[in-house]
């Protein structure tokens, strides 16, 4: 019989680990920050050549369209060194546990990314560099290697289920859990937001193998 489960929950910036055991709980950040001068680069190319009506010069010229090409490839890679390191470490610590991983459906990973930022086009460009979607593939091979098994679970309402009663949860600045704090409107129950993503992933699994 299972006795728990190792749930991962994807965000922008990081990467959290962990289940209803607060103290295994582990956070590991992707190269997001890493990319901004990379990005900026090519926000100085774009301002610096900007589109004139159908011709864009970034990918008519062959020196320009090399550059953005190059620029590309270097972000693509440092996210996937970056990556493919957190999916090394994840599966040590599943292995540790002796527990299954658990992930996010990859449809409500690409929801819950385009709700962190009012900001679409920025978000497309930073799940594009990321390779988020690539990461659970590295991950389950990782997984395999080892006997760890990998179960996908819908995680709409993980993050905004009170993990306590139930009831709807929504977010609020809180000086010592921080700016991702979520308050249950029902009972009080607050912590952060990655948390209780988390808790609810675990608890939903655990609950489907019953």
């Amino acid at each position: 019989d299972l006795k728990g489960a190792l749930a991962v929950d994807i965000n922008l910036n990081e990467i959290v680990v962990g289940n209803t055991d607060k103290y295994l709980e582990r956070r590991y950040p992707t190269a997001f920050e890493k990319l901004g001068p990379y990005r900026k680069f090519l926000e100085v190319l774009r301002r610096k050549y900007p589109r004139k009506g159908s011709y864009d010069p970034l990918e008519r010229r062959k020196g320009l369209r090399h550059r953005v090409w190059l620029t590309g490839r270097k972000m693509s890679e440092t996210s996937k060194h970056s990556l493919m390191s957190i999916a090394n470490e994840i599966v040590k610590l599943a292995l540790a546990l002796g527990y299954p991983i658990v992930l996010e459906e990859l449809k409500g990973l690409r929801v819950k990314l385009a709700e962190e930022s009012n900001k679409p086009k920025d978000v497309k460009a930073k799940v594009r560099f990321m390779n988020y979607y690539k990461f659970d593939r590295w991950l389950i091979v990782e997984a395999k290697l080892h006997g760890i098994p990998v179960f996908f679970i819908d995680p709409r309402g993980t993050s905004t289920t009170c993990p306590r009663c139930g009831g709807k949860m929504v977010q609020v600045e809180d000086p010592v859990i921080g700016k991702r704090t979520m308050v249950c409107t029902q009972c009080g129950f607050k912590e952060d937001r990655d948390t209780v993503a988390l808790i609810n992933l675990a608890r939903r699994f655990l609950s489907s193998r019953l």
